[in-house]
């Protein structure tokens, strides 16, 4: 359970997480706001004890384990390539286009110029 209204963007790791990017850290009277870049998540809410224990500076990412577990992550660890996100694809559909071509070639259908075609 974590205390965010929308899914977080998944990435993988040694286990998978969710995580944003802090944009700013706002200290006000309950303890500290964070935003982030994304601005599609509302600010969050965190005790000023919890930002000093996990060493969260604006730029890093806030990790959020399945069990609600937070936790930071510096920049340049998360952007270094060691986290690649869940969703995004392993390669390009490179084959499935070499197929269609294929497949409108036997049909008859008309092809579609492409780069290497000349003019």
């Amino acid at each position: 359970m974590t205390p965010f209204l929308k899914p977080l963007p998944r990435y993988r790791n040694t286990i998978e997480i969710g995580a944003l990017q802090v944009k700013a850290i706002i200290p006000n009277p309950r303890g500290v706001e964070l935003h982030f870049v994304d601005e599609t998540f509302v600010p969050m809410q965190v005790s000023l004890s919890w930002v000093a224990a996990s060493g969260l500076k604006e730029g890093d990412y806030l990790g959020v384990f399945e069990d609600g577990h937070m936790s930071r992550i510096p920049a340049d660890a998360f952007e270094c390539g060691d986290y690649t996100p869940v969703d995004a694809p392993a390669s390009p559909p490179s084959r499935l286009a070499e197929d269609f071509r294929e497949l409108q070639k036997k049909v008859g259908w008309p092809l579609p110029p492409t780069a290497g075609d000349a003019p």
